[in-house]
């Protein structure tokens, strides 16, 4: 009898197990945010998360942690303008601290401006040379956590063609006629690891940083 409850049991585990690794593979929220600044129009934030060899979620300033959290409300209602008292909460939900601060942000290529306690997300008309190239390369699950890499290269236009650059015009690498082209220099590329845990069904970033490939 006790041999076939631990049969049931085991039985029971592996597929708990199996369920879990299948739903974790099959959610695919960390793509909101790993590409949220690669099409931003400052070119101070544009690629933020690629600006530092490491970024812990925790210690990123304020008017970045404002964006993050204008893109999770967007995501879960779809507007142009959000009040304080939305943002604040969720900011406060999303980060677990009170270092919340009000300030204009943006949003992917858009601004967002503050105003009359209220966030409204405006067009930004201002141009970018540079947009950023990003491939996702690998990603690896551990129960509730999930780690991604990707290779990542800042593309400048440039005649009709595309300058390849490791860093923000900085480490020129060669040019191109079409942005399918750079996968011949992918070797040449920085790699970044995303690492996310899951909460309530979504995964959150923990931190970024470089990584040898």
């Amino acid at each position: 009898m006790k041999k076939k409850i631990f049969l049931l049991l085991s039985i029971f585990l592996i597929i708990a197990i199996f369920y879990f690794f299948y739903i974790n593979k099959r959610n695919d929220s960390y793509k909101n945010i790993i590409n949220l600044f690669d099409n931003v129009k400052d070119e101070k934030y544009l690629g933020y998360f690629f600006r530092y060899p490491n970024i812990n979620i925790r210690d990123i300033e304020n008017k970045i942690r404002l964006s993050i959290v204008i893109n999770e409300l967007y995501l879960e209602n779809k507007k142009d303008e959000y009040k304080e008292e939305d943002v604040k909460n969720k900011y406060k939900t999303f980060f677990n601290d009170n270092k919340y601060k009000s300030e204009s942000t943006l949003y992917k290529d858009k601004k967002v401006i503050y105003k009359d306690k209220k966030y409204y997300i405006t067009s930004d008309d201002s141009n970018n040379k540079f947009k950023i190239y990003q491939k996702e390369i690998k990603k690896e699950y551990f129960f509730y956590k999930l780690s991604v890499y990707v290779k990542i290269a800042y593309l400048k236009t440039s005649h009709d063609r595309y300058d390849i650059y490791k860093f923000y015009d900085n480490e020129y690498i060669a040019s191109i006629d079409e942005i399918k082209e750079i996968e011949k220099y992918e070797k040449d590329l920085k790699t970044y690891k995303f690492e996310f845990i899951m909460k309530d069904n979504k995964y959150k970033l923990e931190r970024v940083g470089e990584v040898k490939w």
